[in-house]
């Protein structure tokens, strides 16, 4: 049986602690396995398995969410995602009660 391989895009919204916003656009890649299927955010070096695509798309979402928040926690987060090429945009502020939440998720394609 051939794999089976899924991309889509999360859109994120990180609240920086002066009250400035970033719009982080972040690619994920999903494959299935003999075993299930693997997720995968390259861009920040986080990965998970499942044994449905579903569950793996939750995890690796969770997963994303946790990192890039204990990062806001820690440290500059902006200067964080320029060491890593990660874009991101900023757009007009909005007060948001959590450093970084998922606005959406775009597109599965094979």
């Amino acid at each position: 049986m051939a794999a089976e391989n899924y991309r889509e895009e999360c859109v994120l919204l990180a609240n920086l602690d002066n009250a400035e916003h970033l719009v982080v656009r972040l690619g994920l890649a999903y494959e299935s396995t003999e075993y299930g299927w693997e997720g995968e955010c390259e861009a920040l070096g986080v990965a998970t398995t499942a044994d449905t695509l579903e569950e793996a798309r939750e995890e690796l979402m969770d997963l994303v969410l946790l990192y890039l928040n204990s990062i806001a926690e820690d440290e500059d987060l902006r200067a964080y995602l320029n060491g890593q090429g990660i874009r991101y945009d900023t757009p007009a502020s909005q007060q948001e009660e959590q450093p970084v939440r998922l606005l959406a998720v775009a597109g599965i394609t094979a």
